[in-house]
């Protein structure tokens, strides 16, 4: 069995249309399939890193 691995946003595994395989060169078999993420994938995670950063307990931090 292929191990899948989808995408980690703003606490949520996500799939993505498009996938990339991971292949073992020793034998050529498919090890793994990982989600591709796109451009909106991205700008999705770069706003909730941002509004984690913003609003979540590292802006509460001492320096």
């Amino acid at each position: 069995m292929t191990t899948q691995y989808k995408l980690y946003i703003n606490g949520e595994f996500r799939d993505t249309d498009e996938k990339q395989k991971i292949i073992n060169p020793a034998t050529g078999e498919v090890i793994a399939e990982v989600a591709m993420a796109s451009v909106k994938d991205a700008e999705a995670a770069i706003e909730a890193a941002r509004n984690a950063f913003d609003n979540g307990p590292w802006a509460k931090m001492p320096l």
